[in-house]
């Protein structure tokens, strides 16, 4: 579990363990439980480390702030850039949750609601989450060659390169 703030906003990022199908149910729960949030479950497979979704969902607030988003709701703007496409079908795909794999639950609100909800999903908390191994993964997906890293001058170009995709989406 991660709590920061991007914008003024705290965010939270709660990564969750599988449980025998009932990911969605979770979710489900969830927003039902916190309707003052904003509640988005990305596969932790798109997700390069804490500094990566902070970058993300920095766009999609800036995205809300200017009446930018790629859809009508936030939630679905934030699942849009981490799966780097303006298709919610291939986002669903691509980044969505799968029935028998962990996921991250990206929250937005107060702290204290994030705490609440902290409280609440503790049970179902995975530990030890290493974001690391996805960069083979979301390299793959993206077609991001050796010669795109040549072209950054940047301790963390992977990173940098989703952002960059992510933030240049139109509707």
């Amino acid at each position: 579990m991660k709590i920061f703030k991007v914008y003024g906003k705290s965010v939270g990022l709660f990564n969750v363990r599988y449980d025998e199908e009932k990911n969605y149910d979770l979710v489900v729960l969830v927003r039902k439980k916190f309707p003052h949030l904003v509640i988005e479950a990305i596969s932790p497979k798109c997700i390069l480390g804490y500094a990566h979704a902070k970058k993300i969902i920095a766009v999609s607030l800036y995205a809300q702030k200017h009446r930018q988003l790629l859809s009508k709701k936030l939630q679905t703007d934030i699942l849009l850039r981490f799966a780097v496409t303006t298709q919610i079908s291939q986002a669903i795909k691509t980044a969505g949750i799968k029935k028998h794999s962990n996921f991250v639950i990206v929250a937005i609100g107060t702290k204290r609601s994030l705490v609440e909800l902290a409280d609440f999903i503790t049970p179902h908390l995975a530990s030890g989450v290493d974001y690391k191994r996805n960069a083979e993964f979301l390299q793959k997906q993206f077609g991001i060659s050796k010669k795109h890293f040549g072209a950054t001058i940047s301790k963390t170009a992977l990173e940098d390169l989703m952002v960059e995709r992510a933030t240049v989406l139109f509707q």
